[in-house]
């Protein structure tokens, strides 16, 4: 490299001072990986709940979707397809399906009543108690409670709400099986 380039970048280089204007945190001692395991392991579960209760909300939704779709086009395509008076097991079916319909909307309306899920521990008190210099460890420890804590409050809401879908879903198959032996009660 030519000198005067070398002279150029020595003048253009920044000077950097590194000032400490506190003295550093004292170490402290490091949390046992088994504690860490722990609190990770049950992070996760938590998590898990919470991945549960969204895809049954989404079922649920989906579940009212379909089943709000097929029962007025069957009812609909079959008025079609009758001259003059329907056959009684097609009055039946229609009958049954409409009733198969009623409990779809009880049962997504009884799971949608399931809103919300514990999460813990609070923010604000994990927030505390670290500014508050307590022991990590302790800390850890505590965390980690308060999340198994969340996990058994959390597992009935999510059991009924899970009853509760499947029950929805149950009224879809079985409305669709009857609409499908109204059609071909019609058909015949």
């Amino acid at each position: 490299m030519p000198a005067w380039l070398a002279s150029l970048l020595q003048a253009v280089r920044p000077q950097i001072t590194i000032v400490s204007s506190a003295p550093p945190e004292p170490a402290q001692p490091p949390v046992p990986p088994s504690l860490t395991l722990w609190r990770d392991s049950a992070r996760k579960e938590l998590d898990l709940q919470f991945h549960t209760m969204e895809f049954l909300d989404t079922r649920s939704g989906t579940t009212l979707s379909v089943g709000s779709t097929v029962l007025p086009l069957s009812f609909g395509l079959l008025a079609l397809r009758v001259n003059g008076e329907p056959p009684k097991v097609t009055i039946i079916c229609l009958g049954l399906a409409l009733l198969a319909y009623g409990v779809l909307l009880l049962a997504s309306w009884l799971a949608s009543r399931i809103r919300a899920l514990e999460n813990r521990p609070n923010m604000r008190t994990l927030r505390g108690l670290y500014e508050s210099g307590f022991d990590p460890i302790a800390v850890e420890e505590w965390v980690a409670r308060e999340h198994l804590a969340s996990i058994q409050e959390n597992r009935r809401p999510l059991r009924q709400k899970g009853r509760r879908v499947g029950l929805a879903t149950t009224a879809l198959y079985v409305e669709g099986a009857l609409l499908a032996v109204a059609g071909f009660a019609t058909l015949l």
